[in-house]
Order: structure tokens, then sequence, then C-alpha cells
């Protein structure tokens, strides 16, 4: 990319006369950075290095010390905002679409889409180091991030080949383009993003792989036996499901007081917006709860919630 360029789409001041004119590509990080590329200093400290590896330019906020006349020094007024620039006219030019995703539908397609024909983050930094690839397909963003690069969002259309053939609580059997996957571990709550993640797919032809879905950590749910050692999914009659946001959680909980009318319940809350849960406020004091209630099914909304830290000792006292 041209000098030049960079200076019109960004609006920075170039501070020296260097005698390069153009730069092989644009790189935010010191360890992927080569030889003719322009270097984002994100951090400061990180210029000499980037210096001492060939960076045919800096572009950077704010005022620093110009070390090699022969390099290009740009500063701009905010090195966020002129990310954002760059990611626009890479967008633009090489004509990606851009998808926005809300907080389930993000987790989803990060987990199963393994396409380099998609960019799929929540960081603007490593979007820019990506979407100068000519193959990009499409970039999904999470829905403030998208926002932020005022372009056009795609709205893709459920595919109508996708149908649900079998419901279990945490287990999916459905058929999509006349294939048929069998038992595929995502709950039915989760359809919805399934089925768009799956339009989405179709639409730009990108791989899937249902492997990964071990990964994916909404309403995670994790089976134990009795002394709380995690045991093969499926083959323990108590399972205990983390989850992180509180919507979420509550919603999940409509669900299971649907689908799973025969099993005892409980919900625990660390950040609480339900009258139908049980609050507390450390992990030991959740541990003590889930120790001492019967339960089949254990729905934990928290931040953090570790399932290893749970496994019992043999001196540990509960109703079991």
């Amino acid at each position: 990319m041209r000098l030049q360029s960079i200076l019109s789409l960004t609006g920075g001041k170039l501070l020296n006369t260097p005698p390069i004119s153009k730069f092989n590509a644009i790189s935010t990080s010191l360890e992927e950075l080569k030889r003719g590329d322009l270097f984002v200093a994100l951090s400061k400290k990180d210029v000499d290095n980037a210096i001492q590896k060939g960076a045919y330019g800096i572009l950077h906020e704010g005022p620093v010390q110009i070390s090699d006349s022969e390099a290009a020094w740009i500063r701009v007024d905010n090195l966020q905002e002129t990310i954002i620039r760059l990611i626009r006219f890479f967008m633009i030019q090489n004509s990606v679409d851009l998808v926005s995703c809300d907080e389930i539908l993000f987790e989803l397609a990060n987990t199963i889409i393994q396409d380099k024909d998609a960019i799929i983050t929540q960081d603007f930094s490593t979007l820019l180091r990506n979407i100068q690839h000519e193959k990009v397909k499409v970039v999904l963003l999470p829905a403030a991030l998208a926002k932020k690069l005022a372009l056009d969002i795609i709205k893709i259309t459920e595919n109508e080949h996708f149908k649900i053939v079998q419901e279990y609580l945490f287990e999916t059997s459905f058929i999509f383009e006349n294939r048929f996957y069998e038992r595929v571990r995502i709950s039915p709550f989760f359809q919805k993003e399934l089925a768009y993640i799956l339009a989405i797919a179709a639409e730009y032809l990108l791989n899937i792989d249902f492997s990964k879905i071990e990964h994916f950590q909404k309403c995670r749910p994790y089976f134990v036996d009795h002394q709380f050692q995690e045991t093969e999914f499926g083959k323990s009659e108590r399972v205990i499901i983390h989850e992180i946001s509180c919507e979420v959680a509550s919603a999940f909980w409509d669900y299971l007081q649907k689908k799973a009318p025969w099993s005892t319940k409980l919900f625990l809350c660390q950040n609480p917006n339900s009258c139908q849960c049980q609050t507390f406020q450390s992990f030991d004091e959740a541990q003590k709860i889930l120790y001492n209630c019967f339960y089949h099914v254990a729905l934990v909304q928290a931040e953090q919630f570790d399932i290893d830290r749970l496994q019992r000792s043999p001196q540990t006292a509960t109703l079991f």
C-alpha cells in the first residue's frame, strides 16, 4: 500500500521525509511483522523492536522518538479510530460482507466455523491484520463493534432446508441441505442460532466443524458423579450447567422448566436478575449449596466457575 494512500486514509501527519513510498502490508502484531510492513504501534515499547525487524513505517499516536529516519513516522490523533478507517477501506475494497452477532451467535460462530474465508473476532487489531487478505468473504463481529464500522450489515435469510428431527436436553439431531446430523452436542435451546450459522455457512461456502462444539461455552453442561468428578457426556444422572450471562441463564432456566418437568432442578445465581434462583457470593458458598441439595440439574450463573474445584474429598459431608 502506498504511503500517500495511508496518509489520505488516516489523516495522519508524516513527521519526516523517508525514502520509502509504499508498504507491503499493515501489521498490528510484532510477532507477525515482516520486513517492509507498516507497524501499528499499539504499545510504544514495541517501536524499537519493530524498527529492528525491518518495519518501513510506524503508525503511532502522540509523541515518539524518531530512531530511524529512513522509516516513515506517521502520527495520528486517535489510533483506534485510524484502525477502524483502515478496516473499512479494506472491507470496501475487497467487497467483504459484515454480519452483526449477538452474544450467543458470536460464540457459536467462533466455535464451529473453521474457515479462512471468514473472520470471527472481537478485536479490531486482529481484524485489521487479517482483513488485508483478498480471500476473506465475510466478517462476523459482536453487534457493538459492527456498529462502529458504519458499514452495511448483511441480513442472512434462514435456510429453509434446516429441520430439527430429534430433541434432547443437550443434543440436537437435524437435517440440513439433505444431510442428516445425528445427536450434535448442542441444546435445542440454541436452534435459532444454529440455523442462522448454517445459513451463513451455506451462503459463503464456509466449512463447519461440529467436532469443535465441545468448546461452546454458552450453558455448558458438565455431567458429574456423586464425588462431583466430571464423567463422560450423558453418562450421569446429575448435570451442572454453567452460564456467565444472567439473561441467557434465566432464559435457559425457563427452557429447562418446559423441557425437563420430570427433573429436580436447582438455579444458582451470582448476579441475580430472577426471583427463581438462589444467590451466592463466592465459589465456596456455591459449592456448599451444590453439595447439600438434591437435584438432577443445577444451573449456575457465575462469572467464573471451575468444575474441577467441585471434586469432593472423602471427608466432605453431604446429603449423599
